[in-house]
């Protein structure tokens, strides 16, 4: 579940210190606000370009850096096969097979 008292610090700092803000981001802020208030919950991707934005626009994002959607795709990746045991270059029923000993 997504840490919504950080999103919102993220957002206050965005309002509050944010620079160079381009139009569209200007428009995407008051707009979360509003879906938030009304459903109760944001999408993977609104807090995905809340947390770009509050890394890019602001000086407090700038030197914190460390949100989870600042890791790179590599580091994703990696994770993933940390994680998910998974394998590049062989599909799902290919490492099933070998996990059930068929392709030793």
């Amino acid at each position: 579940m997504p840490d919504y008292e950080l999103i919102q610090e993220m957002i206050d700092a965005i309002q509050d210190r944010g620079t160079d803000l381009n139009h569209w981001e200007k428009e995407f802020i008051p707009s979360i606000i509003g879906q938030y208030k009304m459903r109760g919950w944001l999408s993977e991707h609104q807090i995905t370009q809340i947390e770009r934005i509050y890394r890019e626009k602001t000086p407090d994002g700038a030197r914190e850096n460390r949100l989870p959607s600042a890791q790179t795709d590599a580091q994703r990746k990696t994770d993933r096969v940390r994680n998910e045991g998974f394998e590049p270059g062989r599909s799902g029923s290919e490492r099933l097979r070998r996990e059930k000993g068929y392709d030793e």
